[in-house]
């Protein structure tokens, strides 16, 4: 046996074997470890203390219409000149759009869509506050 030489196939069986050995090795310990409960250690006032730092160091928050005086509708406002404005430019587009021109005409389907979805919206709005 010293003599002979060392057939490659018997080296490559025999590294696969030790790299199986290995990986069943690594699997086994990953397992445990996932296995493993951890321990939980926490001091016995740990929620007395929370507490009592919670309770006076937050200070209690406001929201922004307590801020501020009276009821905002700043979104509704914006909603109303919204529909204004589109509705002026529509007039003032409209006799460009009848004379002709296709970009004209887009622009103005454009800006009526606008409108109808800005109305569609501010109704909602009120449906759902009432």
């Amino acid at each position: 046996m010293q003599g002979e030489p060392v057939k490659k196939a018997e080296i490559d069986l025999a590294v696969d074997e030790a790299v199986r050995a290995a990986e069943r090795e690594f699997d086994l310990r990953v397992q445990q470890v996932l296995e493993r409960v951890p321990e939980v250690d926490v001091a016995g006032d740990f929620a007395a203390r929370v507490a009592a730092r919670a309770m006076t160091e937050v200070p209690a928050r406001r929201t922004l219409a307590a801020r501020l005086p009276g009821e905002t509708r700043f979104g509704t406002a914006a909603v109303w000149i919204g529909l204004v404005v589109l509705l002026a430019v529509m007039v003032v587009l409209a006799p460009k759009a009848t004379g002709g021109g296709g970009f004209w005409v887009a622009m103005e389907w454009m800006l009526c869509a606008q409108f109808v979805g800005l109305a569609v919206w501010a109704s909602a709005g009120t449906w759902r506050r009432e």
